[in-house]
């Protein structure tokens, strides 16, 4: 059986926008939710800059689930190159190339 409570102080809200410019103020986000966005974003970094400039600085969290080039498999890495190209056409521009786990580390 499950249970809630109308009496929550926690909010969820779904806004649309794009990553490069997020449409809040700065510090005021608690946590940020970006399932396979990077791939395809125009700009990660700039991304990544806008997440950092939005979220709250001491509690802010990122959550993010993405696919990246492979760092531990030449084989796999080899295939992903390839077939970027072919991806980012197919599917609304996801890059299986790039280095996102990285990107993220750097941010």
């Amino acid at each position: 059986r499950s249970s809630s409570s109308s009496s929550s102080s926690s909010s969820l809200r779904n806004v649309h926008g794009v990553a490069e410019a997020l449409p809040f103020p700065a510090d005021s986000i608690d946590a940020i939710v970006s399932t396979l966005t990077l791939c395809s974003v125009s700009d990660q970094a700039r991304s990544l800059s806008e997440f950092r400039r939005v979220l709250k600085p001491a509690s802010g969290k990122l959550l993010f689930w993405e696919h990246v080039l492979s760092e531990d498999d030449p084989t796999l890495a080899l295939q992903q190159r390839i077939l970027s190209p072919i991806q980012t056409l197919v599917a609304d521009g996801c890059h299986l190339n790039r280095r996102t786990g990285a990107t993220i580390r750097e941010a």
